[in-house]
């Protein structure tokens, strides 16, 4: 009996070696995870969903509405609309006129500084997001299809054009052109990508961990990232070019390093870095060699980071459901 102890206790001691040599790789995202960031969070707002910056002003949007903010003194105020109530901002865009789009669960708008208008048209009124494509060409995905505007007038995109869903959550145009849709919906979601010619469908769960697509971002070697995600479950998929078509590679998960199943959001730093943002579980940062997880612990005000930005200074701005954290330049 002594000598079979002593046995487990030498195979016990191996094994502990042999995973710990096995992990030294991932090892310094988990002590990284307690390290104190150098952070400084702005409240109110608090739910934020969208960022847009110029001129060392963010506009920021949420639930409770428009705000803007000064860079430098990190000082918020609440933009008042009178006549108007505008909540529930989704989607911020700054077009290439410095005109400022808002887009909210109850309609379009444009602020150029000194009036609001209401953008009449839409197939729906509900605005998931606006994206703006390489034409200054205005894309804003509603719960009843995409539409672009072009000289004053909305041509609509949904299933009869060939979309996946009419549901349209995020809009992206890669470096070739080609227009990417992503679509928020149980068991009918999923991503369509125009090119020009064709249409390519992408579904859960072949090509998806989830039919819920909540961003997509192309990387610095042209590989597009499609976020999904629905509560605990999803990932990221990665799609690269074969041929001249878009082709699924492979998928990102939690066993493969990101923070948390949901990824709620992609965004690529000027280092190249990819920021996988989840839904409950904080951000997880690929360098190419390893990933490193920041979360509250690490001093963000939220673990759901919904939208970012880096300014010119290398600082980064988190909009988060509790707040907005900016991370000093260096502290990643």
């Amino acid at each position: 009996m002594k000598g079979l102890r002593g046995y487990r206790y030498v195979l016990l001691l191996f094994l502990v070696i042999t995973l710990s040599s096995l992990g030294a790789l991932v090892l310094p995202s988990i002590w990284q995870k307690e390290e104190k960031l150098l952070t400084t969070v702005i409240r109110p707002p608090r739910e934020v969903s969208a960022l847009a910056v110029k001129d060392g002003k963010i506009w920021a949007g949420g639930s409770e509405g428009l705000y803007w903010i000064d860079m430098n003194t990190c000082q918020a105020k609440k933009m008042s609309f009178p006549g108007y109530k505008i909540s529930d901002i989704r989607s911020l865009l700054l077009d290439h006129e410095g005109i400022l789009w808002i887009g909210s669960f109850n309609g379009l708008y444009t602020w150029d500084g000194n009036q609001l208008v209401k953008k009449e048209g839409l197939p729906d009124q509900r605005v998931n997001c606006i994206f703006k494509d390489d034409a200054n060409n205005i894309w804003v995905g509603t719960w009843q299809g995409a539409a672009v505007y072009q000289n004053g007038v909305w041509k609509v995109y949904g299933e009869k054009e060939g979309l996946i869903s009419d549901m349209v959550n995020t809009i992206f145009q890669d470096s070739r052109g080609w227009m990417w849709f992503g679509s928020y919906a149980v068991r009918k979601g999923g991503v369509s990508c125009w090119d020009g010619q064709n249409w390519h469908i992408f579904d859960f769960p072949q090509f998806l961990s989830n039919s819920n697509v909540c961003d997509i971002l192309e990387d610095h070697q042209g590989r597009v990232w499609v976020a999904t995600g629905f509560v605990n479950k999803g990932g990221a998929s990665c799609f690269v070019v074969r041929d001249g078509k878009p082709v699924f590679s492979h998928f990102l998960t939690v066993e493969d390093g990101l923070a948390g199943e949901k990824v709620r959001s992609i965004f690529i730093d000027s280092k190249k870095r990819l920021w996988f943002c989840s839904e409950f579980d904080g951000v997880a940062i690929w360098d190419g060699r390893e990933f490193r997880i920041i979360s509250r612990k690490n001093g963000l005000s939220g673990n759901e980071v919904k939208d970012m930005f880096e300014d010119r200074e290398g600082n980064f701005w988190l909009a988060t459901e509790n707040g907005i954290t900016r991370i000093e330049k260096g502290g990643i």
